[in-house]
């Protein structure tokens, strides 16, 4: 139920501290598989979360449809992304790869860097609805990441998959 009710919930950083509490307490099952694999074995999940990885395939719209095709009606998909602004080229292409090397140079192409609406469309076209977009941003103290209004740079996306009619009623 507690489940159930922070899953409509649009408090984004409540819902990522319960599905860390509730894989920590209960069982989750992380599957490392190409997506594609995933969608043609019918394999549904309740929860999908596809973190710092739709900025690195080919075909973006193709992802997220796929993402949705894996999630259960009533599940959530999770997408974390840089945004494509002159602030994300300057700090995760230079800042991140050139100057700090915290990833090898060339990881990311800024092109590929989808916006927050760029994300909406896309996963309105694969039947998905957005329901929370939050800005994540680096505290450099800490080395944590947080979670504000701030979507200039990284974000993330909660998305979720309606229940049809006939499923709501069946």
């Amino acid at each position: 139920r507690r489940a159930r009710m922070l899953a409509d919930s649009t408090d984004l950083p409540v819902l990522l501290w319960w599905i860390m509490l509730t894989c920590s307490v209960c069982a989750c099952r992380y599957q490392k598989s190409m997506l594609e694999e995933i969608v043609a074995s019918g394999a549904r999940f309740d929860l999908v979360l596809a973190s710092e990885v739709v900025e690195h395939v080919r075909r973006p719209q193709q992802f997220i449809a796929d993402l949705g095709a894996v999630t259960r009606p009533g599940g959530q998909v999770i997408i974390t992304t840089l945004n494509r602004t002159p602030a994300s080229y300057a700090l995760a292409i230079v800042g991140a790869e050139y100057l700090l090397g915290f990833v090898p140079q060339g990881t990311h192409k800024w092109t590929k860097f989808l916006t927050p609406q760029e994300v909406a469309m896309m996963a309105q076209d694969a039947g998905l609805t957005v329901k929370l977009m939050a800005g994540m941003g680096l505290d450099m103290r800490t080395g944590q990441f947080t979670l504000g209004d701030d979507m200039s740079v990284n974000y993330a996306a909660m998305l979720s998959k309606p229940v049809t009619a006939s499923l709501a009623t069946g």
